[in-house]
């Protein structure tokens, strides 16, 4: 599979018929030396907002649409709308490094029908969990100068070793 997928990485999927990259390439596929940067050293994130941390592990690729990006980061999260309303940004994360920033404008109760690139999403998803409502923010990205403080670095410091949760509240400000 890796000697598959390094061909495949070498001449480009473009050049190729076939339709999906090889297998691994988005852990062990071609990086730029900024990628590879930001993986290896990060800067560690200074927070300085009232945020949301969403850990994107199996929602994430390389090639999602700002759509599908926005889509996976918005919902379906085991949050308080109540308590999530008090913080203003989300902070989507791939292996502890911020890919995007959203504004979040309002948290609500979670609908199937606002996740349109969603496939993975199933009834269940919906379902609330220890008496928490399932929930979904509204949003938008975040001005330039908020993702500035926040994309490509680092907030793995903000989670315990181990830590199996996939969204968490931000430290307190």
């Amino acid at each position: 599979y890796q000697v598959e997928a390094a061909v495949i990485d070498a001449y480009g999927l473009p050049n190729l018929t076939n339709k999906v990259p090889g297998h691994g390439t988005e852990e062990f596929g071609r990086a730029s030396l900024a990628d590879l940067a930001v993986r290896y050293m990060p800067e560690e994130a200074v927070i300085q907002h009232r945020v949301i941390f969403v850990k994107l592990a199996y929602t994430f690729r390389k090639d999602l649409s700002l759509q599908e990006l926005y889509e996976a980061t918005r919902g379906v999260w085991n949050l308080s709308p109540e308590d999530a309303n008090r913080y203003d940004y989300v902070l989507a994360l791939l292996e502890g490094i911020v890919v995007e920033v959203y504004r979040a404008v309002r948290w609500q109760a979670a609908d199937p029908a606002h996740f349109t690139t969603r496939k993975d999403l199933l009834p269940a998803n919906f379902v609330p969990r220890l008496g928490v409502l399932c929930s979904e923010f509204t949003g938008e990205v975040a001005t330039e100068e908020v993702r500035q403080c926040y994309v490509g670095k680092s907030v793995r410091a903000h989670f315990a070793v181990g830590t199996q949760a996939t969204c968490k509240y931000g430290p307190k400000l």
